[in-house]
């Protein structure tokens, strides 16, 4: 599979050719809602956990991402003025998993507990380097478990289960989709403290939830440099689809950005502050008719009102992409995204 490495399509082709012309890259279950309502729900007690992958990038895993991961979380429940929250800590905590945390927090809706999070940040080390790339942590988990209607112990369900999904963005973009199951067994250990009052904020729905659906997109180069690097400048049409993920509050988003089947690939963006952005360190290439090599990092923002529709029905992109080196050069885009469908 191809990743739709930007998120205008095709913009690392135009450093390698010299000319913008042929551009191309280089749940279900049957985990059932138990009869709880959301003012006495309860998920307390010791928990094996056991996780599995089911794609990595939209394709089946491999390596190490093939085998089953397993824990056991401590997790505690209470119930304040209508709003059930359970509070889960690793017994072996791990920051390279968003699952394996001394604290996880996850609210009681809908028969079920859903936790969306910004997972702790991780080092991206580029293929043939050694120091990480220095860029903003773009990522987020959404975890969603449903007990099983038909297992409960004091109240607390013996199983739970449900869809995980795990997305990076930035230089080492990734998404990954698998289940988890959470099996029940015993209850606290011994001296385990009451849980105190947790705060949740109040679900918000932000404008970063509106970028999603079916898009049209339009992208021109605007402005290059040196004034070699770019023969004959053109406009280049891709479509692709978009699904966000957003925390409770509402205050950061991730948006997957998957290319149509013609044209396989995805992108990952961020949204905070009212502006999508990517930033992003491409592969190396060879400066053209030289033995030097170089390394174009791309950044991107698209500004959103925030009165825009939802869905939101078009967005205005501008994106750099720059490398330095012996054969220095930059180039800007600009992009229209009109949205065509769910």
């Amino acid at each position: 599979m191809r990743r739709r490495r930007v998120v205008i399509a095709c913009l690392s082709a135009v450093v390698a050719t010299g000319a913008l012309g042929s551009c191309g890259n280089t749940d279900s279950g049957d985990d059932t809602a138990a009869s709880s309502t959301s003012s006495d729900a309860v998920f307390e007690g010791t928990y094996s956990v056991f996780r599995t992958t089911a794609s990595v990038d939209r394709e089946p895993p491999t390596g190490g991402d093939a085998e089953p991961v397993t824990s056991t979380w401590v997790v505690q429940s209470r119930c304040d003025g209508g709003t059930c929250v359970a509070v889960a800590r690793s017994t072996a905590p791990n920051n390279s998993s968003g699952l394996d945390l001394d604290r996880m927090e996850f609210v009681f809706a809908d028969g079920s507990w859903s936790r969306v999070a910004v997972p702790p940040k991780r080092t991206c080390v580029l293929p043939g380097t050694t120091a990480p790339v220095d860029e903003p942590w773009v990522a987020i988990d959404n975890t969603t478990v449903t007990p099983r209607s038909d297992s409960a112990t004091n109240g607390a369900p013996d199983t739970l289960g449900g869809p995980t999904t795990s997305i990076q963005g930035g230089s080492c973009s990734r998404v990954s989709t698998g289940r988890i199951t959470l099996t029940r067994k015993g209850d606290l250990p011994a001296g385990t403290p009451p849980l105190g009052s947790v705060s949740v904020p109040d679900a918000t729905t932000t404008p970063g939830d509106g970028f999603r659906g079916s898009y049209r997109q339009r992208t021109t180069v605007v402005s290059w440099d040196p004034p070699s690097l770019i023969a004959r400048p053109t406009t280049q049409t891709t479509e692709f689809t978009a699904a966000p993920t957003c925390t409770r509050d509402g205050t950061r988003c991730v948006v997957v950005m998957v290319d149509k089947p013609s044209r396989p690939g995805q992108t990952v963006v961020d949204f905070a502050d009212g502006v999508f952005r990517q930033t992003e360190t491409l592969p190396e290439r060879q400066c053209p008719g030289r033995s030097e090599r170089y390394r174009p990092t791309l950044t991107s923002q698209t500004l959103v009102e925030p009165n825009s529709s939802a869905p939101i029905d078009t967005l205005d992109n501008e994106s750099t992409l720059t490398w330095s080196g012996a054969c220095a050069g930059t180039v800007r885009f600009r992009a229209e995204l009109t949205r065509t469908g769910d």
